[in-house]
Protein backbone atom coordinates (compact mmCIF):
# COMPACT_ATOMS: atom_id res chain seq x y z
CA UNK A 1 0.00 0.00 0.00
CA UNK A 2 1.40 3.38 -0.94
CA UNK A 3 1.67 6.01 1.75
CA UNK A 4 -0.66 8.94 1.21
CA UNK A 5 -1.73 12.02 3.04
CA UNK A 6 -5.06 11.39 4.69
CA UNK A 7 -7.80 13.91 5.21
CA UNK A 8 -9.40 14.07 8.68
CA UNK A 9 -12.43 12.29 7.24
CA UNK A 10 -10.31 9.43 5.90
CA UNK A 11 -8.50 9.10 9.21
CA UNK A 12 -11.82 8.82 11.01
CA UNK A 13 -12.91 6.27 8.43
CA UNK A 14 -9.89 4.08 9.10
CA UNK A 15 -10.62 4.56 12.76
CA UNK A 16 -14.14 3.35 12.70
CA UNK A 17 -13.25 -0.07 14.05
CA UNK A 18 -12.47 1.51 17.40
CA UNK A 19 -16.08 2.61 17.81
CA UNK A 20 -17.88 -0.74 17.81
CA UNK A 21 -17.75 -1.34 21.52
CA UNK A 22 -18.52 2.28 22.40
CA UNK A 23 -16.02 1.67 25.03
CA UNK A 24 -15.62 4.65 27.32
CA UNK A 25 -17.86 5.96 30.06
CA UNK A 26 -17.52 8.45 32.93
CA UNK A 27 -18.41 8.73 36.58
CA UNK A 28 -21.75 10.33 37.35
CA UNK A 29 -24.56 10.03 39.86
CA UNK A 30 -27.17 12.31 38.31
CA UNK A 31 -30.13 11.66 36.04
CA UNK A 32 -29.65 10.85 32.35
CA UNK A 33 -30.93 14.28 31.37
CA UNK A 34 -27.98 15.99 33.04
CA UNK A 35 -25.25 13.60 31.91
CA UNK A 36 -23.98 15.46 28.86
CA UNK A 37 -22.95 18.53 30.83
CA UNK A 38 -20.86 16.42 33.23
CA UNK A 39 -18.88 14.45 30.63
CA UNK A 40 -15.42 16.01 30.59
CA UNK A 41 -11.98 14.70 29.69
CA UNK A 42 -11.06 14.41 33.39
CA UNK A 43 -13.85 11.93 34.03
CA UNK A 44 -12.10 9.12 32.17
CA UNK A 45 -8.49 7.97 32.21
CA UNK A 46 -7.04 7.29 28.75
CA UNK A 47 -3.44 6.22 28.26
CA UNK A 48 -1.54 5.50 25.06
CA UNK A 49 0.25 2.14 25.12
CA UNK A 50 3.32 0.89 23.30
CA UNK A 51 2.56 -1.79 20.70
CA UNK A 52 3.11 -5.41 21.61
CA UNK A 53 5.15 -6.29 18.50
CA UNK A 54 6.92 -2.97 18.00
CA UNK A 55 4.50 -1.76 15.34
CA UNK A 56 1.14 -0.06 15.71
CA UNK A 57 -0.49 1.59 18.70
CA UNK A 58 -2.52 0.86 21.79
CA UNK A 59 -4.63 2.45 24.47
CA UNK A 60 -5.86 1.69 27.96
CA UNK A 61 -8.98 3.28 29.37
CA UNK A 62 -10.39 3.06 32.88
CA UNK A 63 -13.83 4.41 33.79
CA UNK A 64 -16.78 3.86 36.11
CA UNK A 65 -20.45 3.31 35.29
CA UNK A 66 -23.30 3.94 37.77
CA UNK A 67 -24.97 0.54 37.35
CA UNK A 68 -24.18 -2.80 38.96
CA UNK A 69 -21.82 -5.22 37.25
CA UNK A 70 -24.44 -7.79 36.23
CA UNK A 71 -26.66 -5.17 34.60
CA UNK A 72 -23.76 -3.72 32.67
CA UNK A 73 -22.48 -7.16 31.70
CA UNK A 74 -25.84 -8.06 30.17
CA UNK A 75 -25.90 -4.74 28.31
CA UNK A 76 -22.37 -5.16 26.93
CA UNK A 77 -22.91 -8.78 25.86
CA UNK A 78 -26.26 -8.21 24.13
CA UNK A 79 -24.75 -8.71 20.69
CA UNK A 80 -28.08 -9.31 18.95
CA UNK A 81 -29.33 -5.78 19.55
CA UNK A 82 -30.86 -2.93 17.59
CA UNK A 83 -29.79 -0.07 19.87
CA UNK A 84 -26.28 0.43 18.46
CA UNK A 85 -27.66 2.04 15.31
CA UNK A 86 -29.06 4.81 17.52
CA UNK A 87 -25.44 5.95 17.71
CA UNK A 88 -24.91 8.33 14.77
CA UNK A 89 -21.48 6.83 14.05
CA UNK A 90 -22.96 3.40 13.29
CA UNK A 91 -25.07 2.65 10.22
CA UNK A 92 -25.68 -1.07 10.75
CA UNK A 93 -24.99 -3.84 13.22
CA UNK A 94 -25.91 -7.51 13.22
CA UNK A 95 -25.07 -10.76 14.94
CA UNK A 96 -23.71 -13.20 12.36
CA UNK A 97 -23.40 -16.25 14.57
CA UNK A 98 -22.96 -17.30 18.16
CA UNK A 99 -21.57 -20.55 19.49
CA UNK A 100 -20.82 -21.34 23.11
CA UNK A 101 -19.23 -18.16 24.50
CA UNK A 102 -18.14 -16.68 21.15
CA UNK A 103 -20.11 -14.10 19.19
CA UNK A 104 -19.32 -12.87 15.68
CA UNK A 105 -20.81 -9.52 14.70
CA UNK A 106 -20.67 -7.26 11.67
CA UNK A 107 -20.83 -3.47 11.91
CA UNK A 108 -20.68 -0.68 9.34
CA UNK A 109 -19.86 2.91 10.19
CA UNK A 110 -20.94 6.27 8.83
CA UNK A 111 -17.30 7.36 8.51
CA UNK A 112 -16.32 4.27 6.49
CA UNK A 113 -19.05 3.61 3.91
CA UNK A 114 -18.69 0.34 2.07
CA UNK A 115 -16.46 -1.26 4.70
CA UNK A 116 -17.68 -4.08 6.93
CA UNK A 117 -15.99 -4.65 10.28
CA UNK A 118 -16.37 -8.24 11.51
CA UNK A 119 -15.61 -8.81 15.18
CA UNK A 120 -15.14 -12.00 17.16
CA UNK A 121 -15.80 -11.59 20.89
CA UNK A 122 -15.13 -14.29 23.48
CA UNK A 123 -16.98 -13.79 26.77
CA UNK A 124 -15.94 -15.11 30.19
CA UNK A 125 -18.87 -14.51 32.52
CA UNK A 126 -17.08 -16.01 35.54
CA UNK A 127 -14.45 -13.28 35.32
CA UNK A 128 -16.58 -10.57 33.65
CA UNK A 129 -14.16 -10.33 30.77
CA UNK A 130 -14.53 -9.99 26.98
CA UNK A 131 -11.70 -10.58 24.54
CA UNK A 132 -12.23 -9.18 21.04
CA UNK A 133 -10.46 -9.19 17.70
CA UNK A 134 -11.16 -7.86 14.24
CA UNK A 135 -11.54 -10.71 11.75
CA UNK A 136 -9.95 -10.17 8.30
CA UNK A 137 -8.76 -6.67 9.30
CA UNK A 138 -7.22 -5.81 5.92
CA UNK A 139 -10.62 -5.90 4.24
CA UNK A 140 -11.64 -2.97 6.47
CA UNK A 141 -8.40 -1.02 6.08
CA UNK A 142 -6.74 -2.22 9.29
CA UNK A 143 -3.53 -4.12 9.95
CA UNK A 144 -4.85 -5.58 13.19
CA UNK A 145 -7.10 -4.70 16.11
CA UNK A 146 -7.58 -6.76 19.26
CA UNK A 147 -8.00 -6.28 22.99
CA UNK A 148 -10.08 -6.98 26.07
CA UNK A 149 -12.69 -5.42 28.33
CA UNK A 150 -12.59 -6.21 32.05
CA UNK A 151 -15.47 -5.34 34.40
CA UNK A 152 -14.75 -4.92 38.12
CA UNK A 153 -17.42 -4.85 40.79
CA UNK A 154 -17.44 -1.67 42.91
CA UNK A 155 -20.46 -1.89 45.18
CA UNK A 156 -23.52 -0.92 43.13
CA UNK A 157 -21.32 0.51 40.40
CA UNK A 158 -18.88 -0.98 37.90
CA UNK A 159 -15.30 -0.13 37.02
CA UNK A 160 -14.37 -0.89 33.43
CA UNK A 161 -10.87 -1.43 32.09
CA UNK A 162 -10.46 -1.68 28.33
CA UNK A 163 -7.16 -2.24 26.59
CA UNK A 164 -6.68 -2.51 22.84
CA UNK A 165 -3.95 -2.64 20.21
CA UNK A 166 -4.43 -1.58 16.58
CA UNK A 167 -2.71 -0.36 13.46
CA UNK A 168 -3.77 1.23 10.19
CA UNK A 169 -2.48 3.89 7.82
CA UNK A 170 -2.62 7.22 9.66
CA UNK A 171 -3.04 5.68 13.13
CA UNK A 172 -0.06 7.51 14.59
CA UNK A 173 -1.49 10.87 13.61
CA UNK A 174 -4.95 9.94 14.92
CA UNK A 175 -3.60 8.95 18.34
CA UNK A 176 -1.99 12.35 18.96
CA UNK A 177 -4.50 14.55 17.10
CA UNK A 178 -5.91 16.77 19.89
CA UNK A 179 -9.04 18.08 18.18
CA UNK A 180 -12.31 16.73 16.83
CA UNK A 181 -11.82 13.33 15.24
CA UNK A 182 -8.71 12.43 17.28
CA UNK A 183 -8.51 9.40 19.54
CA UNK A 184 -9.55 11.14 22.75
CA UNK A 185 -12.40 12.94 21.04
CA UNK A 186 -13.75 9.74 19.46
CA UNK A 187 -13.56 7.83 22.73
CA UNK A 188 -15.22 10.65 24.65
CA UNK A 189 -17.99 11.08 22.06
CA UNK A 190 -18.87 7.42 22.27
CA UNK A 191 -18.62 7.52 26.06
CA UNK A 192 -21.42 10.07 26.21
CA UNK A 193 -23.60 7.99 23.95
CA UNK A 194 -23.10 4.75 25.85
CA UNK A 195 -23.56 6.32 29.27
CA UNK A 196 -26.87 7.81 28.22
CA UNK A 197 -27.89 4.54 26.57
CA UNK A 198 -27.33 2.40 29.67
CA UNK A 199 -29.13 4.95 31.82
CA UNK A 200 -32.13 4.79 29.48
CA UNK A 201 -32.13 1.02 29.09
CA UNK A 202 -30.88 -0.28 32.42
CA UNK A 203 -34.32 -1.57 33.44
CA UNK A 204 -34.29 -3.97 30.49
CA UNK A 205 -31.02 -5.53 31.66
CA UNK A 206 -31.68 -5.90 35.38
Amino acid sequence: MKNQRLTPGQIIGNLAALMVFICTLTVTTVSAGGLSALFTESDVDISALSPVDGEGHGYRIVYRVPVDIDTFWRFKTDFDNSFLIQNKTITSHRLLRRYNNIAVTETTYAAAPGKHFTWETTTDIDNYQMQFRLIDPRSSGQRYHWGFIQLIRDGHQTIVVQQAYFDFTGAGFWVVYPWQGGMRDVLKTNAVWEQEAIMRMQAAYR
